[in-house]
């Protein structure tokens, strides 16, 4: 994700994205509203795994939102659900209880 993905060209901290989701990163010069645009600052951050700007995770997580919403679809995401299981099956959930 450190390239654009229709040039291979390396992303500019200072360009503006449109993330093609199943492709990549592709520069535009404004906003089109077509596809989920972002700063290349925010590209580079998700890419290095340091979102502690808050414009870095405001866009990543909007990327993250439509990126699983185009896998999932209507289903919801069951995350919650699956961590109170799991904490009901550890050694210390009996005792808490």
């Amino acid at each position: 994700m450190a390239s654009e993905a229709d040039t291979g060209v390396p992303l500019a901290a200072d360009g503006l994205y449109e993330y093609r989701l199943e492709q990549g990163p592709v520069r535009c010069h404004a906003e089109t509203g077509a596809g989920i645009c972002l700063q290349g600052a925010s590209l580079l951050a998700l890419h290095h795994e340091n979102l502690a700007g808050s414009r870095a995770c405001r866009e990543t997580r909007r990327l993250m939102r439509a990126a699983l919403a185009l896998y999932l679809g209507s289903r919801p995401l069951k995350t919650r659900e699956v961590l109170r299981q799991l904490a009901a099956l550890s050694p210390g959930a009996a005792a808490a209880r």
